[in-house]
């Protein structure tokens, strides 16, 4: 059914080549930071989720260092 509906679409192969595009251009912005990111700065968000909240409202960090 869908590909009778796309065969008589014309020009509907335009927007499988701009997503393709689109992916390839996203996925490649996010290898180049995940290589060029600070491995302290990674270290940092690893625990973020599990810091627990002193008293006064500071966050204890432990051993962990900001970066």
């Amino acid at each position: 059914m869908f590909q009778f509906l796309f065969e008589s679409t014309p020009g509907i192969h335009i927007f499988a080549i701009v997503a393709l595009l689109i992916f390839i251009v996203i996925f490649t912005i996010i290898l180049i930071w995940v290589i060029r990111v600070d491995k302290a700065y990674l270290k940092y968000l690893q625990y973020l989720p599990l810091e627990s909240e002193n008293q006064d409202g500071d966050k204890d960090h432990g051993k962990i260092e900001k970066w």
